[in-house]
């Protein structure tokens, strides 16, 4: 497997924002936390990974992933990571349904409504760009 890490500076803004501000993180400090999380999304992964096969799916969904921090231990995750996927999931809704509603609105446009709006929009970014320095 290729050696993969989690970005070092995400890992020591994380560490710090639970320590008091007095508290510093040596490097070799860092260094292990960053091995530590790379180690425990792999548990989470594979874990998942196995309860999906169980269900005899080839995709691993969200639902996976709370099934296996229970069935590791982590089960005082599960009700934060429920909650944070409900609101992925919420988000997600609202921007399908903006993106159809922004469809809708164009499909309801005549065609030479479409065309004055493209070319109003291309006159707009022609206005924006630099002038030719020739």
């Amino acid at each position: 497997m290729d050696d993969v890490s989690l970005p070092k500076a995400t890992v020591e803004k994380i560490a710090k924002d639970c320590l008091p501000a007095n508290v510093r993180l040596s490097g070799p400090c860092v260094e292990l936390l960053m091995e530590c999380c790379s180690e425990f999304v792999q548990l989470i992964a594979s874990e998942a990974n196995t309860i999906s096969e169980e269900e005899k799916k080839k995709t691993l969904n969200p639902e996976h992933v709370v099934k296996a921090l229970d069935r590791l231990g982590f089960s005082s995750f599960t009700t934060d990571v429920s909650q944070f996927l409900e609101e992925v999931k919420e988000n997600d809704k609202k921007y399908i349904e903006t993106k159809a509603s922004l469809k809708s609105k164009r499909s309801e446009m005549s065609e030479e409504e479409q065309i004055a709006l493209q070319a109003k929009l291309f006159a707009q970014a022609r206005g924006e760009m630099p002038a030719d320095p020739e």
